[in-house]
């Protein structure tokens, strides 16, 4: 995989190379990245029926802000809200360019009467309060919220955002 040359100015300093014994022996391989990871759910949810949109791969914050910004979201396309989807997407700072792209996908795919796949990546934290259990992904489902995976089964369009939860 090439790397950038900014990554390799700075793996050329002197002081980056400089080596403990311990680690004569280490030999590092990057395997993956966040770009290549969401590159592939995007062919597979196409593959699999879906239209698929990668919306960002830097969505940050609070698990559960950004679940709950998930399920604004959710509703935003399944009732082709635009107010509720660009205020779910400037909660997770997504510029309004994109969510004017990430609605007409909807509307047109929901036209089409194909299914949507909506993928992101990013980094989201967890402010862990008492003993606490889970991890990121565990607290970013539950704190969806059970109310708005009720919405969406009773919507029409509950297949066309499978992917999304």
């Amino acid at each position: 995989m090439p790397v950038s040359s900014s990554i390799e100015t700075v793996f050329s300093r002197s002081e980056t190379k400089q080596s403990t014994h311990q680690f004569d022996t280490v030999q590092n391989v990057l395997v993956g990245n966040i770009d290549l990871a969401l590159e592939r759910m995007v062919a597979y949810s196409k593959s699999s029926g879906y239209d698929a949109l990668l919306l960002s791969n830097c969505i940050q914050g609070e698990a559960s802000d950004v679940a709950e910004a998930f399920a604004q979201l959710a509703k935003g396309l399944i009732h082709l809200e635009m107010a509720l989807t660009r205020r779910a997407l400037r909660a997770l700072s997504v510029s309004d360019d994109v969510c004017q792209r990430l609605f007409a996908f909807a509307e047109a795919s929901f036209q089409k009467g194909v299914p949507i796949s909506v993928v992101t990546g990013g980094e989201t934290v967890v402010t862990v309060k008492g003993e606490g259990r889970g991890g990121r992904n565990q607290v970013n489902c539950t704190d969806f919220d059970l109310g708005n995976l009720d919405m969406i089964r009773r919507s029409s369009y509950r297949n066309w955002l499978w992917p999304l939860l």
